[in-house]
């Protein structure tokens, strides 16, 4: 399919365009947006659209026909004042968004078993009850989109969610209420410790670093002496 920049495979069946031709509200989110053909169809329908991608995968860059994604994403959306970027990691940039005004995510980012698990969790823990939440590649086609489909079989049991459906390859659902005993209470709390945790860590190595490459130095100069 024809976009304004590059000649593309969108990825998405008639049936999905029309499912996200239909969502509406104030903010969407989307994790993992290529170049741009599946958030021009959200900006036509939310007053904003927040987008989270690295922009740097080696298959995208090829389906694009190895050209900057992140310059096709900006040109094929350049008529919508209303898309926010997000370049990054999506573990990381995801801290950057107010969930109280999410009403829609479509998760269509990492295709492996870790990232695909990793934005699904998130998603679900740090939205609102209420919140539409859409997965895409749900379904296995020729050996591939198999990590989503795992990650997706094992977590939808353990997340709040009701009406749950399936569009072609997108899983929709809706954040429940959560449960008083509920553990992704305490999950949630505990991912907004993570981004310090690591940086925690980091700065902790570094000091273990210096501190180490000072005692070489010190040595050096005792010998000297």
């Amino acid at each position: 399919m024809k976009t304004e920049g590059v000649n593309i495979r969108t990825f998405s069946s008639p049936r999905e365009e029309e499912y996200l031709k239909a969502q509406q509200g104030r903010t969407a989110l989307e994790i993992g947006c290529y170049v741009g053909w599946t958030t021009r169809l959200l900006a036509e329908r939310f007053e904003k659209v927040i987008v989270i991608d690295t922009f740097e995968g080696e298959a995208e860059k090829k389906n694009a026909g190895n050209v900057d994604v992140l310059r096709e994403f900006k040109r094929n959306t350049k008529r919508y004042r209303n898309i926010r970027i997000l370049k990054g990691c999506s573990f990381l940039r995801i801290f950057d968004i107010d969930f109280s005004e999410v009403d829609f995510i479509f998760i269509d980012g990492g295709h492996d078993y870790e990232t695909a698990c990793g934005d699904i969790l998130i998603s679900a823990f740090r939205s609102r009850t209420g919140c539409e939440i859409a997965v895409h590649d749900t379904r296995p086609s020729k050996n591939k989109n198999i990590a989503v489909v795992q990650a997706l079989n094992r977590l939808l049991p353990l997340i709040p969610v009701t009406a749950v459906r399936y569009i072609d390859s997108i899983c929709h659902f809706v954040r429940a209420r959560r449960g008083r005993f509920d553990l992704i209470r305490h999950i949630e709390r505990q991912l907004d410790n993570i981004k310090y945790y690591v940086l925690y860590e980091l700065g902790f190595y570094f000091w273990l670093f210096q501190k180490s490459k000072g005692g070489k130095n010190g040595r050096k100069n005792s010998e000297n002496g």
